[in-house]
């Protein structure tokens, strides 16, 4: 939907916003006792709020809820009410904020935490025009919304929901059902077909080929029981996800050409599980890092 303010609008907006915003955060330090801290946000919160605001009103002219009006409400009634730290917003901080965090029991000290903590990122890079925390909020609603498995858990807060957070769509994903002994944690050898079929099949070739035997025929006969093609199907509907990320989807610094995360779904394992390879772990830990502040 079109905003009402033009692009260049909103730029200036947008760094008005980051501005003040970081000129309130840090004014106790180059203007200690000069009462800035105040009427800086509420200046920053003006500028960032113009457009938003506009489109709120035209939205509710025409009789149609908007995110914005939703993300803000639902971003402040957590910040006061405690649970701010404990949303999707947990996959950004550092362990010094959440530290700080539980710390701080004021309603207004939560409030002033959560707008700090994002002025100290208004200076990371969104996505098509959008700011960081935007981006932010935009993954976090998608994830709510699509990736939840569970109706008492938020989507944002899955295994799914955090690499979306951090790593944002995939290059491409998909779904298959995982056949018994894909599963590193499953036994070797589980297959439509037994070990002792096997080796009844290998001693009537042994006694019927006689001399002639060779390594070659015993090999073939071996696949025909150890091949993927035996692997039986879960019959409780276990399957894999695979999200795929290319190179341009990577974060800086990993030394990868592409990543895989799969997400696996068993019984008595749960649902869409992240295995935590180590290609996937250390591509998670530099996306993290790459939306942290120090």
């Amino acid at each position: 939907m079109k905003t009402l303010l033009s692009g260049d609008q909103e730029l200036t907006l947008t760094v008005i916003c980051a501005v003040f915003g970081i000129a309130a955060a840090t004014s106790d330090r180059w203007a200690p006792g000069a009462g800035l801290r105040v009427p800086l946000f509420v200046i920053s919160y003006l500028a960032g709020g113009i457009g938003p605001g506009l489109d709120l009103i035209r939205n509710l002219l025409g009789r149609r809820l908007d995110i914005n009006l939703l993300m803000v409400t639902a971003a402040t009634g957590s910040a006061v009410l405690g649970h701010w730290g404990e949303g999707a917003v947990r996959w950004l901080m550092t362990d010094s904020e959440k530290a700080a965090w539980s710390a701080v029991t004021d309603p207004n000290a939560r409030v002033t935490f959560v707008e700090e903590f994002w002025t100290a990122r208004a200076a990371l890079p969104g996505a098509d025009g959008r700011t960081y925390r935007q981006e932010f909020e935009r993954r976090v609603a998608f994830a709510d919304e699509n990736l939840a498995v569970d109706p008492e858990q938020r989507g944002s807060l899955t295994d799914r929901g955090m690499v979306f957070v951090l790593m944002g769509p995939p290059t491409w994903a998909g779904r298959k059902p995982m056949r018994t002994g894909e599963d590193a944690n499953d036994n070797a050898g589980m297959s439509t077909v037994g070990s002792q079929d096997a080796g009844n099949s290998e001693k009537q070739l042994k006694a019927s080929g006689g001399r002639s035997m060779t390594s070659g025929k015993l090999a073939t006969n071996s696949a025909r029981f150890g091949s993927p093609s035996r692997n039986a199907v879960d019959s409780d509907n276990n399957r894999m996800e695979v999200w795929h990320y290319r190179r341009e989807l990577l974060p800086s610094g990993v030394p990868y050409q592409q990543v895989d995360f799969q997400f696996v779904t068993k019984k008595g394992y749960g649902m869409q599980v992240l295995q935590r390879e180590t290609e996937s772990v250390n591509t998670l830990d530099a996306a993290k890092s790459r939306r942290q502040v120090p």
